[in-house]
């Protein structure tokens, strides 16, 4: 306020004002209502939505009433750059409000979603449940999705056709599996790359090497018609599973960065030299510029990893190793 009782900040533009609440959490952008009569309605049509258990919620059923009057009051003509949940704390049937909450940011037109949990259990249990599925197709504008989790309780989330992505971060936890999907050898078997192959940057990684969602996907694998910068991790440069590597490389016709990422092994077996050579012939696209293996010294898979690149034409001069540095004890 100004000495002469003016309030300056409310004579601000709408989109200055806007961006202002877009920086609080939601429960504090919906409180700053309080400030002044202009202020009252302005949080319905704030750009970004940052949704937080920690800003004083106990539960998600506890939340659920404040997350469902945010969304369901939102002016529908203002753009919905980004919504971001964060959960902490859940139990068995709060994936029914989870569930009511993404479907609502869908038809808000979310732009970018980001889901943050310890554990996956919340929206994978969605695809179990009558009724409640993930449907991204109903969000067609859709760009950015953000995905991340230490445990999935054995079940993987279902992404649909998402034709607008651009950007895509997935982390699946160790026990993340499929085994509710039917493999019925067709397209539609495929469970989380189909809705993915239509982005332009992509990071796909696991906690567990053993984790068989994306290689499971692999088997059906699309055509990555976009994808330009590529983050894989461990779990598909292991002797046993390196095919993973090489069917990104025969699918992904114009990619020009591809980032590998090997943490520490302390279980690795090496496995015949025969593992690491494609059965038919594979070309990587010839637009890579620049292949990146981050790993530490004497890494036995980089053997592999230098086998397969070669064998899908990708000279030496385009590989470049990053070494890391071994914690100290």
């Amino acid at each position: 306020m100004a000495a002469s009782g003016a309030d300056r900040i409310s004579a601000l533009p709408d989109e200055v004002l806007l961006h202002e609440l877009s920086l609080l959490p939601a429960r504090e952008a919906v409180r700053a209502s309080l400030l002044a009569r202009r202020w009252c309605y302005l949080w319905c049509s704030a750009p970004r939505l940052r949704i937080d258990q920690r800003d004083g919620f106990r539960s998600i059923a506890a939340m659920n009433g404040f997350v469902n009057r945010l969304l369901l009051l939102r002016d529908h003509s203002s753009a919905l750059e980004e919504c971001q949940f964060d959960v902490t704390t859940y139990f068995s049937d709060d994936y029914k409000h989870v569930d009511f909450w993404i479907r609502q940011a869908l038809c808000c037109q979310v732009r970018s979603l980001r889901f943050q949990s310890h554990s996956l259990y919340l929206l994978s249990k969605l695809a179990d449940a009558p009724g409640c599925f993930l449907d991204f197709s109903s969000c067609p504008v859709l760009e950015d999705l953000n995905m991340t989790s230490s445990d999935c309780w054995r079940l993987s989330p279902l992404l649909e056709s998402m034709p607008a992505l651009v950007t895509a971060f997935i982390r699946i936890g160790k026990t993340c599996e499929d085994y509710k999907i039917i493999d019925d050898g067709s397209d539609d078997s495929v469970v989380l790359l189909r809705g993915l192959s239509d982005a332009a940057n992509l990071e796909l990684t696991a906690k567990d090497d053993k984790t068989c969602i994306f290689r499971r996907d692999l088997r059906y694998c699309p055509i990555f018609s976009k994808l330009k910068t590529l983050v894989l991790n461990e779990w598909c440069v292991d002797a046993h599973v390196i095919s993973s590597l090489i069917c990104f490389l025969q699918h992904s016709p114009i990619l020009e960065k591809l980032t590998l990422q090997l943490p520490v092994r302390t279980n690795y077996t090496v496995d015949t030299e025969s593992s690491y050579i494609p059965r038919n012939q594979c070309f990587a696209s010839k637009l890579v510029n620049i292949v990146e293996v981050k790993c530490y010294e004497n890494d036995e898979r980089m053997h592999g990893v230098m086998k397969v690149l070669s064998s899908c034409g990708v000279p030496s001069e385009r590989i470049s190793v990053q070494h890391w540095n071994f914690p100290s004890s």
